[in-house]
């Protein structure tokens, strides 16, 4: 490259002369004491403020540590607050568990009817609750009950077809309701009617039976003699009829097979119905209104009474009247009794005296004692004036018979003296 000419020198400037140096000024020993000491303060202060540092960030670690255990402790604390209060719920809902099972069993033990339950998946079946109606119907305690099967109320007459219904019901799970005789702990008899249903507890998937027993005897007894009543109305001479007080128009409710023999109406065509349609055109109407006044007033009545058979021919009737009452003193219904006379109209029972009345139909509650205390005395009466008047004219064929006897003999020897003489 082309060289570059030399630039001229400037002139150079004059050197400045040297100032005085200042002397140096020496420390003093306090000043150099007071150095080191702040020197020494300041690495105190600068290890004090690491010291602070370190346990700022040893805090800090703990802080967050203990805000991590917080958190994990509060988690914790949220999650047995949750178990305690389903606990709570738990107990809560056994609480009320328990309360409806002591009601539940309060208000068994309050039932005036037998009520026990049998576990069906257990052996033999036992008995697993008594009440203690059960304990007074039979006199087995829940001692003697519990963990045995119901077989021992059985006794020599229970029914075998009764016990084999029911094992067969318990059998296929079923329901029912029987009539079987079984036996208290005393040994004594007892009708039990016996309602069984099976059912399943869903807490345990186990199945059982609950049984309702009902003490029937006296109603027992009384249907026992309520039919030897009906045999033996049935069985009866005489008419009998059983009308309802309760219902409209009083209608009738039974009749016997006599009833049926004199007027030649079949039961079936006379129950539903008012005793009236026996009535006919001569029927005396006085003697009908004597017996609607008596029913009125519940009184008994004893009353002669043309009726008419079911072919229309008439006949001549004593008819006894009886209301019947129940064990509070309401008559329920009457008793009717007819007894059949002759056609003939001057061998009719005339019985007008009231006292005679009272004394065949006394005032009782049971019809059968009016029955065999009024009707019965009547046709006893009657039968004793029949043969009374058929003893009398035996008594005076017999005279006749004799003085007959008497004349023929007188004549015969008169006949025999003649011809004697005539000889």
């Amino acid at each position: 490259q082309s060289i570059q000419p030399i630039q001229p020198i400037q002139s150079i400037q004059p050197i400045q002369p040297i100032q005085s140096i200042q002397p140096i000024q020496l420390l003093q020993p306090i000043q150099l004491l007071t150095l080191s000491e702040n020197n020494n303060n300041n690495i105190l202060v600068n290890n004090s403020i690491l010291e602070r540092k370190k346990r700022l960030y040893n805090s800090t670690d703990k802080i967050d540590s203990n805000v991590n255990n917080n958190s994990n402790n509060s988690n914790n604390k949220i999650e047995i607050r949750n178990r305690i209060n389903q606990l709570n719920k738990i107990i809560k809902l056994k609480k009320q568990k328990i309360n409806e099972l002591s009601l539940f069993s309060e208000s068994l033990n309050a039932c005036c009817e037998a009520i026990v339950i049998a576990d069906l998946e257990a052996k033999d079946q036992p008995l697993i609750y008594i009440n203690e109606a059960f304990t007074k119907i039979t006199g087995y305690t829940k001692l003697d009950s519990i963990g045995r099967n119901c077989r021992f109320l059985q006794g020599i007459k229970t029914d075998r077809n009764s016990v084999y219904q029911i094992t067969n019901a318990v059998k296929n799970f079923n329901a029912i309701k029987i009539e079987i005789l079984n036996y208290r702990k005393n040994g004594s008899e007892f009708w039990n009617e016996l309602s069984l249903k099976p059912f399943i507890n869903y807490d345990n998937g186990r199945k059982y039976m609950v049984g309702l027993q009902r003490d029937i005897t006296e109603r027992k007894n009384r249907y026992t003699w309520a039919k030897l009543l009906e045999l033996a109305i049935d069985e009866c001479s005489e008419s009998i009829l059983i009308a309802d007080l309760n219902q409209s128009d009083i209608p009738i409710v039974h009749a016997n097979k006599a009833f049926e023999k004199i007027t030649g109406y079949k039961r079936n065509e006379v129950y539903g119905r008012n005793c009236r349609f026996l009535q006919g055109s001569n029927t005396d109407r006085a003697a009908v209104q004597r017996i609607r006044e008596a029913i009125e007033r519940r009184e008994q009545l004893i009353v002669e009474l043309l009726n008419y058979r079911k072919t229309g021919e008439p006949f001549w009737n004593q008819f006894s009247l009886t209301p019947i009452s129940d064990n509070n003193g309401n008559y329920t219904h009457y008793v009717a009794v007819q007894y059949e006379h002759p056609i003939i109209i001057n061998q009719r029972c005339q019985m007008t005296d009231p006292i005679i009345l009272e004394n065949l139909l006394p005032n009782t509650d049971f019809f059968m004692n009016d029955f065999n205390l009024g009707s019965t005395n009547c046709l006893l009466n009657n039968h004793d004036n029949n043969t009374t008047n058929n003893n009398i004219t035996i008594e005076n064929d017999q005279n006749s018979d004799t003085s007959n006897n008497n004349n023929t003999t007188n004549t015969n020897t008169n006949n025999n003296t003649n011809n004697n003489t005539n000889n």
